[in-house]
Protein backbone atom coordinates (compact mmCIF):
# COMPACT_ATOMS: atom_id res chain seq x y z
CA UNK A 1 0.00 0.00 0.00
CA UNK A 2 1.15 3.54 -0.75
CA UNK A 3 -0.01 7.12 -0.30
CA UNK A 4 -0.37 9.89 -2.84
CA UNK A 5 -1.29 13.52 -2.33
CA UNK A 6 -4.33 14.84 -4.16
CA UNK A 7 -5.83 18.32 -4.47
CA UNK A 8 -9.55 18.97 -4.13
CA UNK A 9 -11.67 21.52 -6.03
CA UNK A 10 -12.11 23.39 -2.73
CA UNK A 11 -8.36 23.96 -2.52
CA UNK A 12 -7.43 21.38 0.11
CA UNK A 13 -4.79 18.68 0.18
CA UNK A 14 -5.91 15.16 0.84
CA UNK A 15 -4.19 11.79 0.92
CA UNK A 16 -5.35 8.86 -1.18
CA UNK A 17 -4.16 5.29 -0.90
CA UNK A 18 -2.51 3.68 -3.91
CA UNK A 19 -1.32 0.21 -4.73
CA UNK A 20 2.32 1.24 -4.53
CA UNK A 21 4.54 4.32 -4.48
CA UNK A 22 7.48 5.09 -6.72
CA UNK A 23 10.20 5.85 -4.18
CA UNK A 24 13.95 5.47 -4.32
CA UNK A 25 14.41 3.78 -0.97
CA UNK A 26 18.18 3.97 -0.58
CA UNK A 27 18.98 2.46 2.82
CA UNK A 28 15.39 2.90 4.02
CA UNK A 29 13.06 -0.08 4.16
CA UNK A 30 9.64 -0.05 2.53
CA UNK A 31 8.07 -0.49 5.97
CA UNK A 32 9.88 2.60 7.31
CA UNK A 33 8.73 4.61 4.30
CA UNK A 34 5.13 3.55 4.83
CA UNK A 35 5.29 4.45 8.54
CA UNK A 36 6.65 7.92 7.86
CA UNK A 37 4.19 8.64 5.06
CA UNK A 38 1.41 7.38 7.29
CA UNK A 39 2.43 9.92 9.94
CA UNK A 40 2.40 12.68 7.33
CA UNK A 41 -0.99 11.51 6.09
CA UNK A 42 -2.51 11.60 9.57
CA UNK A 43 -1.01 15.04 10.24
CA UNK A 44 -2.40 16.40 6.97
CA UNK A 45 -5.82 14.93 7.73
CA UNK A 46 -5.86 16.59 11.15
CA UNK A 47 -4.47 19.96 10.02
CA UNK A 48 -3.25 20.68 6.51
CA UNK A 49 -0.74 23.32 7.60
CA UNK A 50 0.73 21.21 10.39
CA UNK A 51 1.10 18.32 7.98
CA UNK A 52 3.00 20.49 5.52
CA UNK A 53 5.20 21.84 8.31
CA UNK A 54 6.12 18.30 9.33
CA UNK A 55 6.68 17.29 5.72
CA UNK A 56 9.16 20.15 5.30
CA UNK A 57 10.99 19.80 8.61
CA UNK A 58 11.30 16.06 9.22
CA UNK A 59 14.34 14.18 7.98
CA UNK A 60 13.42 12.05 4.96
CA UNK A 61 15.93 9.43 3.87
CA UNK A 62 14.28 8.40 0.62
CA UNK A 63 13.34 10.16 -2.60
CA UNK A 64 9.74 11.31 -2.45
CA UNK A 65 7.33 10.61 -5.28
CA UNK A 66 6.44 13.68 -7.41
CA UNK A 67 3.20 14.64 -5.63
CA UNK A 68 4.82 14.57 -2.17
CA UNK A 69 7.95 16.35 -3.42
CA UNK A 70 5.95 19.18 -5.00
CA UNK A 71 4.06 20.10 -1.85
CA UNK A 72 7.14 19.66 0.29
CA UNK A 73 8.95 22.15 -1.94
CA UNK A 74 6.20 24.74 -1.40
CA UNK A 75 6.44 24.31 2.38
CA UNK A 76 10.25 24.50 2.23
CA UNK A 77 9.99 27.78 0.32
CA UNK A 78 7.73 29.16 3.02
CA UNK A 79 10.14 28.13 5.77
CA UNK A 80 13.09 29.67 3.92
CA UNK A 81 11.21 32.97 3.61
CA UNK A 82 10.16 32.76 7.28
CA UNK A 83 13.72 32.21 8.45
CA UNK A 84 14.95 35.29 6.60
CA UNK A 85 12.57 37.67 8.36
CA UNK A 86 13.95 40.05 11.03
CA UNK A 87 13.64 39.35 14.73
CA UNK A 88 10.31 40.16 16.38
CA UNK A 89 8.89 40.40 19.88
CA UNK A 90 7.93 37.18 21.73
CA UNK A 91 4.69 35.74 20.43
CA UNK A 92 4.92 37.64 17.15
CA UNK A 93 6.00 36.70 13.64
CA UNK A 94 7.17 39.32 11.12
CA UNK A 95 5.48 39.59 7.74
CA UNK A 96 6.63 36.77 5.48
CA UNK A 97 6.98 37.90 1.86
CA UNK A 98 4.72 35.78 -0.37
CA UNK A 99 5.94 34.19 -3.59
CA UNK A 100 6.06 36.53 -6.56
CA UNK A 101 3.64 36.09 -9.45
CA UNK A 102 6.49 34.66 -11.52
CA UNK A 103 7.33 32.11 -8.82
CA UNK A 104 3.70 31.04 -8.51
CA UNK A 105 3.37 30.68 -12.27
CA UNK A 106 6.53 28.58 -12.39
CA UNK A 107 5.16 26.30 -9.67
CA UNK A 108 1.85 25.89 -11.51
CA UNK A 109 3.67 24.98 -14.71
CA UNK A 110 5.57 22.28 -12.82
CA UNK A 111 2.68 20.62 -11.01
CA UNK A 112 3.27 16.86 -11.33
CA UNK A 113 0.56 14.36 -12.25
CA UNK A 114 -1.73 13.86 -9.26
CA UNK A 115 -5.46 13.63 -8.63
CA UNK A 116 -6.83 17.16 -8.84
CA UNK A 117 -3.76 18.65 -10.52
CA UNK A 118 -6.08 20.70 -12.74
CA UNK A 119 -7.25 22.63 -9.67
CA UNK A 120 -3.75 23.79 -8.70
CA UNK A 121 -3.42 27.40 -9.82
CA UNK A 122 -1.74 30.56 -8.53
CA UNK A 123 -4.64 31.42 -6.26
CA UNK A 124 -4.73 27.92 -4.77
CA UNK A 125 -1.00 27.97 -4.04
CA UNK A 126 -1.31 31.38 -2.39
CA UNK A 127 -4.08 29.95 -0.22
CA UNK A 128 -1.88 27.05 0.92
CA UNK A 129 0.96 29.49 1.69
CA UNK A 130 -1.36 31.72 3.73
CA UNK A 131 -2.77 28.72 5.59
CA UNK A 132 0.73 27.64 6.59
CA UNK A 133 1.58 31.19 7.64
CA UNK A 134 -1.53 31.43 9.84
CA UNK A 135 -0.68 28.11 11.49
CA UNK A 136 2.88 29.18 12.32
CA UNK A 137 1.67 32.50 13.75
CA UNK A 138 -0.90 30.71 15.87
CA UNK A 139 1.68 28.27 17.24
CA UNK A 140 4.24 30.99 18.04
CA UNK A 141 1.57 33.10 19.78
CA UNK A 142 0.33 30.10 21.78
CA UNK A 143 3.83 29.26 23.01
CA UNK A 144 4.56 32.89 23.85
CA UNK A 145 8.20 32.70 22.86
CA UNK A 146 10.10 34.07 19.91
CA UNK A 147 10.02 32.67 16.41
CA UNK A 148 13.61 31.54 16.95
CA UNK A 149 12.67 29.53 20.03
CA UNK A 150 9.72 27.97 18.19
CA UNK A 151 11.97 26.86 15.35
CA UNK A 152 14.64 25.62 17.73
CA UNK A 153 12.04 23.44 19.45
CA UNK A 154 10.11 22.16 16.43
CA UNK A 155 12.55 22.51 13.51
CA UNK A 156 16.11 22.58 14.92
CA UNK A 157 17.87 22.61 11.56
CA UNK A 158 15.71 25.44 10.25
CA UNK A 159 16.51 27.44 13.38
CA UNK A 160 19.97 28.02 11.88
CA UNK A 161 18.75 29.22 8.49
CA UNK A 162 19.17 32.92 7.78
CA UNK A 163 21.98 33.25 10.30
CA UNK A 164 25.66 34.05 9.99
CA UNK A 165 27.94 31.24 11.13
CA UNK A 166 31.64 31.47 11.96
CA UNK A 167 33.80 28.41 11.37
CA UNK A 168 37.33 27.98 12.70
CA UNK A 169 39.46 27.03 9.70
CA UNK A 170 43.10 26.11 9.29
CA UNK A 171 45.18 28.84 7.66
CA UNK A 172 48.13 26.97 6.15
CA UNK A 173 49.59 30.01 4.41
CA UNK A 174 50.35 32.00 7.56
CA UNK A 175 52.54 30.37 10.22
CA UNK A 176 51.98 33.28 12.60
CA UNK A 177 48.20 32.94 12.33
CA UNK A 178 47.54 29.22 11.77
CA UNK A 179 43.79 29.56 12.24
CA UNK A 180 41.19 31.95 10.88
CA UNK A 181 37.46 32.44 11.09
CA UNK A 182 35.44 31.71 7.96
CA UNK A 183 32.12 33.57 7.77
CA UNK A 184 29.21 31.79 6.08
CA UNK A 185 25.46 31.99 6.23
CA UNK A 186 22.91 29.20 6.38
CA UNK A 187 20.72 29.55 3.29
CA UNK A 188 18.44 26.55 3.68
CA UNK A 189 18.06 22.86 4.51
CA UNK A 190 18.67 20.09 2.02
CA UNK A 191 16.77 16.84 2.27
CA UNK A 192 15.48 17.73 5.70
CA UNK A 193 18.79 16.62 7.18
CA UNK A 194 21.59 19.02 6.28
CA UNK A 195 21.97 22.78 6.58
CA UNK A 196 23.34 24.41 3.43
CA UNK A 197 26.11 26.95 4.11
CA UNK A 198 27.20 29.57 1.57
CA UNK A 199 29.90 32.26 1.69
CA UNK A 200 28.65 35.37 3.46
CA UNK A 201 29.65 37.47 0.46
CA UNK A 202 27.05 35.62 -1.64
CA UNK A 203 24.32 36.53 0.83
CA UNK A 204 25.29 40.19 0.76
CA UNK A 205 25.19 40.26 -3.03
CA UNK A 206 21.94 38.29 -3.21
CA UNK A 207 19.95 40.32 -0.69
CA UNK A 208 21.36 43.68 -1.74
CA UNK A 209 20.62 42.93 -5.38
CA UNK A 210 17.08 41.86 -4.55
CA UNK A 211 16.71 44.88 -2.24
CA UNK A 212 15.67 42.47 0.51
CA UNK A 213 16.35 44.79 3.41
CA UNK A 214 14.62 42.64 6.04
CA UNK A 215 16.81 39.63 5.21
CA UNK A 216 19.95 41.77 5.39
CA UNK A 217 18.88 43.18 8.75
CA UNK A 218 18.23 39.71 10.17
CA UNK A 219 21.53 38.46 8.81
CA UNK A 220 23.76 41.25 10.07
CA UNK A 221 22.10 42.41 13.31
CA UNK A 222 23.52 39.55 15.46
CA UNK A 223 27.00 40.17 14.03
CA UNK A 224 26.77 43.86 14.85
CA UNK A 225 25.42 43.12 18.33
CA UNK A 226 28.24 40.71 19.17
CA UNK A 227 30.87 43.14 17.91
CA UNK A 228 29.84 45.83 20.41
Amino acid sequence: MGFQLAFTPSGRLTVVETAADDFALGATTAEAVERQLSRFAHALAADQAEGLFRLATEKIEFALSPSWAFWRELAVRYLAALCHTPEAAPGAVPDVPPPSDAELTSLVLNVPPMPGAEYVNESALSGIWEDLDRWVRKQVAAEGGTLASFLERHAPLWHQVGRVCFHLAENRHDADHPFAFLATYASGVRGGSRVVYRPLSEALREFAGAKNKSALVRLLTPVHRESQ
